[in-house]
């Protein structure tokens, strides 16, 4: 298994450069990629068909370096690493696939050395394929007989602080650690306390700041926040959620989620407190069709809409005035 390095958290160092998102910030989309923008990216150098043949309905999106991403497609099964601006820059276009050993690809995270985990959303088992797409290992299944569980499925994924790995179960409802070294360390979740109890679990995220884990719970449309010894500290979104997806938070502490139900991006503070509703229509023409992911890199949103057919590019812009 991969070892896992020192990290600040689940999006690199902080950085004093980007502001905290207010009611004076724009999100803009400056990027739809769907298939009529691979095939004026890519054309026939991909394959007869054109480059919308690489999309079918992309579930999930991860940033590798800026310009480049990697995304999980349910439906063509398969994960697709693709340079965006090569011809801008004048390299050539990269388009790395792998698709043979996946079948309903759910999620897409990376590790801090450019490594892909991918969890299949049938069996929930977790693939490990490198830079290049090729796959490493299949992870062990955390041990369900020994925690008095029924065999799980893994739907969310995350990098924390010192290279903890994070891991959702949808069946059991639990929340599950790893250590640096890929070692099973924890099972975090209880049908005892109602403040860490968790229903269906989804989407994950680490804080950058202190390593807090947060859950989407659509089960019970909230998130929930366990510090980093798996202690549940806080409930968000309790009366403003529908069906969270997919949850980030970026160097000020504030909290995005994307919900599924009610087609919209939504914003808390470090306190919980709703700062912003961004309704899908506000973003895009159409707007949102059923967003299933959010990746957050400093100014940059990505969100994942695949019964839409594309993914989102979302700059955050902070308007002075």
């Amino acid at each position: 298994m991969p070892l896992f390095v020192l990290v600040w958290g689940c999006s690199g160092p902080p950085s004093a450069l980007v502001p905290p998102i207010d009611r004076s910030t724009e999100l803009v989309v400056v990027r739809t990629i769907d298939k009529t923008y691979l095939d004026s990216l890519l054309g026939s150098e991909r394959s007869p068909a054109g480059g919308g043949d690489l999309l079918g309905e992309p579930q999930s999106v991860a940033m590798v370096h800026d310009g480049e991403i990697i995304f999980a497609d349910r439906v063509a099964g398969r994960l697709v690493h693709l340079e965006l601006d090569a011809r801008e820059r004048g390299r050539r276009l990269l388009v790395a696939t792998t698709g043979a050993l996946l079948r309903e690809p759910r999620v897409v995270r990376l590790d801090p050395i450019g490594n892909a985990y991918v969890s299949e959303a049938g069996d929930g088992m977790i693939g490990v394929f490198d830079p290049r797409l090729r796959l490493v290992e299949w992870l062990p299944t955390p041990p369900y007989e020994a925690l008095g569980l029924v065999p799980g499925r893994t739907v969310g994924i995350a990098f924390g602080p010192l290279g903890a790995m994070y891991l959702t179960d949808e069946v059991n409802g639990r929340l599950y650690r790893y250590d640096a070294s890929g070692q099973f360390d924890a099972a975090v979740g209880s049908d005892d306390n109602p403040w860490g109890q968790l229903t269906h679990p989804a989407g994950v995220a680490c804080a950058p700041l202190d390593g807090s884990v947060y859950v989407c719970d659509p089960g019970q449309r909230r998130i929930v926040v366990f510090d980093a010894g798996g202690t549940p500290e806080t409930l968000i979104g309790e009366n403003d959620l529908s069906d969270p997806q997919a949850v980030a938070v970026n160097h000020h502490g504030q909290c995005l989620v994307v919900d599924r139900g009610l087609k919209a991006l939504l914003i808390f503070t470090r306190r919980g407190d709703l700062l912003r509703r961004i309704d899908g229509d506000r973003l895009v023409p159409g707007g949102l069709v059923g967003p299933t992911d959010l990746y957050l890199s400093d100014s940059t949103l990505w969100i994942a809409d695949p019964p839409g057919r594309r993914i989102l590019e979302v700059r955050v812009r902070h308007t002075v005035r």
